[in-house]
């Protein structure tokens, strides 16, 4: 707190200073704190008038004093400054409130849009990230346990993948003060194994996974972490997010007749292109996206993927033009189905759950067939659901 007052006033109390520097001065720039007022004695007035200093401290606001004793004026200067802080902190407290409705009609919007993605035809479950099996492997003996930091926010995990190469584990999240977020998760047999639970809701930071052997087992190891709160030998994960409130459906790796599951574009094997066409899958996206050549057509198979009997495929025209789809499960090494199979027209943009056809009791391989516009044309697969 500082008063500038004439030159004869300056230093009598801690918070007088000498405005005498100031009259004088050219187009002056004031830094520092800016002065409660300005006391000046009758000789300085005419000076103060006539300076450039005295615009300056009419466009901030200082007030001057106009013959009132320094005792009152600066009682008076310091409870204008006190009106004017309190009037500040209203208007501060007031934007604050405008700026949480806001944040509060965003967050409804968000949430209305998560409804709305729910609700949706197709599924979608987002691959987080990855941490490939290095062909290294750790032994964990029954009843020990492994501990590992995850390399992304648990908000909206629904699965972790881990690569067992023998024995079986029990997969368990559990918060930072060690209590269990998700119950343990048996999981066994030779490659990625899922250990999945409703998507993980609210502040989820922190959580670590744990991987406690139930017999003597051997699981993959990734390639070494720079970061080293993953450790020199991170396990080799998957990790999977979807939307708050939902859950990833149960995964086949391998589709057995009359087992109801659902399996992923993670889970499909890589197409063959029989004609034309081409396919790519994206991981992060966990969307299998198929595109039609320069005359917009694509034909793929997929090999050794024995759907079985009432199959159906959740599919979105991600193209321009209006599609024609067949899908039909062929034999093994079929090139195209063996008598007609009828096909489904998808507008642009749209979603479908479509059924997969049968070419006959011995159906193994899957057979994609698009015929579009243009090269721009693609089809995307979300996954399919047995039963």
């Amino acid at each position: 707190m500082k008063f500038l007052v004439s030159a004869a006033l300056a230093g009598t109390a801690p918070d007088l200073h000498s405005i005498e520097q100031w009259l004088d001065a050219k187009n002056p720039v004031f830094e520092g704190e800016t002065p409660l007022g300005v006391f000046l004695l009758p000789d300085d007035v005419a000076r103060y008038s006539k300076s450039d200093f005295a615009n300056v401290m009419r466009l901030m606001n200082v007030p001057v004093s106009g013959g009132e004793t320094l005792e009152n004026f600066r009682a008076a200067a310091v409870a204008a400054r006190l009106d004017q802080l309190m009037d500040d902190a209203g208007k501060a407290r007031a934007a604050a409130a405008a700026l949480r409705k806001d944040f509060m009609q965003l967050q409804e919007s968000f949430l209305a849009v998560e409804h709305f993605l729910n609700g949706a035809l197709a599924p979608k479950f987002t691959l987080a990230r990855q941490w490939d099996f290095s062909d290294e492997t750790a032994e964990i003996a029954a009843g020990q346990r492994l501990t590992q930091a995850l390399p992304v926010s648990s908000a909206a995990l629904v699965a972790v993948d881990i690569w067992m190469v023998s024995g079986s584990a029990l997969v368990s999240l559990l918060r930072p003060d060690q209590s269990q977020y998700v119950a343990p998760i048996k999981i066994s047999g030779t490659g990625w194994q899922r250990a999945q639970f409703p998507a993980i809701s609210g502040h989820a930071d922190g959580i670590s996974l744990v991987v406690e052997a139930a017999e003597n087992c051997i699981i993959g190891v990734a390639h070494p972490s720079p970061l080293p709160e993953f450790g020199s030998k991170p396990l080799a994960l998957r990790l999977w997010k979807g939307l708050l409130g939902v859950r990833l459906p149960e995964i086949l790796v391998t589709a057995l007749p009359g087992k109801r599951g659902f399996i992923m574009p993670a889970d499909l094997p890589k197409p063959e292109v029989l004609e034309s066409g081409s396919s790519k899958y994206l991981e992060n996206e966990n969307i299998l996206m198929i595109h039609t050549d320069y005359y917009g057509a694509a034909k793929l198979a997929l090999r050794d993927m024995d759907f079985g009997l009432g199959c159906s495929a959740y599919i979105q025209n991600c193209g321009p033009e209006t599609l024609e789809i067949m899908l039909c499960q062929v034999g093994a090494g079929a090139m195209a189905p063996a008598k007609h199979c009828p096909s489904v027209f998808l507008a642009s943009e749209a979603y479908m759950q479509c059924d997969v056809r049968s070419d006959g009791a011995e159906g193994v391989d899957l057979i994609v067939k698009i015929k579009g516009q243009t090269s721009l044309d693609c089809l995307s697969i979300r996954g399919f659901e047995i039963g």
